[in-house]
């Protein structure tokens, strides 16, 4: 179902920043946040509207030791979370 909204990579991810590529339609409310392994939030990433289908998003990841975290898409009522490994 994460597919059907959108997709992240790299993932893990050794760089410093991960992606996000919308597949839902233009105008649609979008909120990005990041959080620890155990749940607690880091910090939101994209809060807004959806521009255009396919739009990127870029969530830095730079100052992320390594790890596991999740990162989360909140759509309307749909919430969508993926777990990522920052290598």
């Amino acid at each position: 179902m994460q597919q059907d909204y959108a997709e992240i990579y790299p993932n893990p991810v050794s760089g410093a920043e991960l992606y996000i590529k919308t597949k839902v339609p233009a105008g649609i409310e979008a909120i990005v946040f990041l959080q620890n392994a155990q749940g607690q939030p880091l910090r939101t990433v994209y809060q807004g509207t959806i521009q255009e289908e396919g739009q990127e998003i870029t969530v830095s990841v730079a100052d992320l030791p390594a790890g596991t975290y999740l990162l989360n898409l909140q759509l309307f009522d749909t919430f969508i979370s993926w777990q990522v490994i920052r290598q």
